[in-house]
């Protein structure tokens, strides 16, 4: 049996200084006598500006990676606007508001914040919104119950046939690669729907925690549920809910708890509020430490250009370059497989990559954008030994990081290639 071991080093494209996290905070509010103004609660990418909400609903927002940011208070927001959640669909950024009274629901901006217009067409009065998604042309929202858009938020509806109507609130929403919609509530139960949210089905329970918070974060990764539920850590499914496994690495004593899931290339990584950030390779079935230079918990993701940027749990923003590369090694001659650096690379918009087999088998090679979802399979087949070359193109993409991933009998690795256009 070949002994192969899974090394995954986070290499840097240009310079050491986002090896780590750094906070970039410049600009926001300052702490004075409550830490928690600076406790970012949602942060999102809108059209390469950052937008993000602290604890008490007060919006920022930076042009320049977060190196400044601006604080804002759109015209008809009252001061106490209790922004929660985040999402951007085509030219439009929504907001999730708690209730505050007239106050309340889901609105959006199309110029930058600069204006903000009232979104709550079938938004029953008085909602509290926790949680928004946006897939396939669609804007889902989750509070005390679950919404959807098909026009881009001009209108909702209120789709709840099957949830319990003691749901106490949607906290988070989630898809796997089928289209099915998961989310995870505050009563501790996790609900799929594989037809739009029109009909929900609870998810079993055995391994789950039967008492305590509700579910704090979900999220699909190749064929796994993994969700974060309260201060007791996170458990994962492989059979759609019906069995779930607590993972390592990960604890109520040092993830207090997780509040956000993001997956980078093949890895996932949770946002702690307690312990910074972890990082998983195996689908949430173990973790590892992931907080280089995060000097407090972190809340919330999102991705921009070749970062990640973190909310922090009372310390502002972070950001750290997005260089995870899975590299696998003890004898790498022994795995029978070598995947090369594509050539040229960066690349506009066509590039060659090399792969050698020693011995006849099947295996694959796919791209992936950072996001981890897939953009082409290059091969799918039976190889006999030797060494192949195949071209990839690149015409229809945007400039990026991407990654390429070979996968035979089970084993892989994975290198990343840049687009320049």
């Amino acid at each position: 049996m070949y002994k192969i071991f899974r090394l995954f080093l986070f290499l840097l494209i240009s310079s050491s200084s986002f090896a780590q996290w750094q906070m970039v905070s410049n600009g926001l509010w300052p702490d004075n006598s409550n830490q928690f103004l600076r406790q970012i609660k949602a942060i999102c990418n809108y059209n390469g500006t950052l937008f993000v909400a602290n604890t008490y609903g007060h919006l920022a927002k930076s042009s320049d990676d977060g190196a400044n940011w601006i604080t804002f208070s759109p015209p008809g927001f009252p001061t106490d606007t209790y922004i929660n959640s985040l999402a951007t669909l085509n030219n439009r950024l929504f907001f999730g508001a708690l209730s505050t009274g007239s106050f309340y629901g889901i609105y959006y901006t199309e110029d930058n914040g600069a204006t903000v217009v009232e979104a709550n067409n079938g938004i029953p009065v008085s909602s509290t919104i926790v949680c928004l998604a946006v897939k396939d042309s669609k804007v889902y929202a989750g509070g005390l119950s679950f919404y959807v858009s098909s026009d881009q938020g001009n209108s909702w509806v209120t789709k709840a046939n099957g949830l319990p109507t003691f749901l106490f609130g949607v906290n988070v929403i989630a898809f796997d690669d089928a289209g099915a919609i998961y989310i995870g509530s505050n009563n501790r139960k996790i609900y799929k729907s594989t037809n739009e949210g029109d009909d929900w089905t609870q998810l079993g329970t055995n391994g789950l925690p039967t008492s305590g918070s509700g579910v704090g974060a979900l999220i699909y990764s190749n064929g796994a549920l993994i969700v974060s539920v309260g201060a007791d850590g996170i458990f994962t499914s492989s059979d759609d809910g019906a069995n779930w496994t607590a993972s390592t690495g990960i604890t109520a004593t040092n993830h207090k708890p997780a509040n956000d899931f993001i997956t980078v290339g093949l890895n996932v990584i949770a946002a702690s509020a307690g312990g910074g950030a972890f990082i998983s390779s195996d689908n949430g079935s173990s973790w590892s430490v992931y907080n280089e230079g995060a000097t407090s918990g972190l809340l919330c993701f999102t991705l921009k250009d070749n970062f990640i940027f973190a909310g922090g749990n009372g310390k502002g923003v972070f950001k750290r370059e997005n260089t995870a590369v899975s590299i696998y090694d003890e004898n790498l001659n022994e795995m029978k497989f070598e995947l090369s650096q594509n050539y040229p690379n960066p690349f506009n918009p066509n590039t060659k990559i090399k792969y050698t087999v020693s011995n006849r088998q099947y295996g694959t090679l796919k791209v992936y954008d950072v996001l981890g979802n897939e953009i082409s399979i290059l091969v799918n087949e039976v190889k006999e030994p030797g060494e192949y070359e195949v071209e990839f193109n690149a015409g229809n993409l945007s400039s990026g990081v991407y990654l390429y991933h070979l996968s035979i009998n089970g084993l892989t690795q994975t290198r990343k290639m840049l687009l320049m256009k």
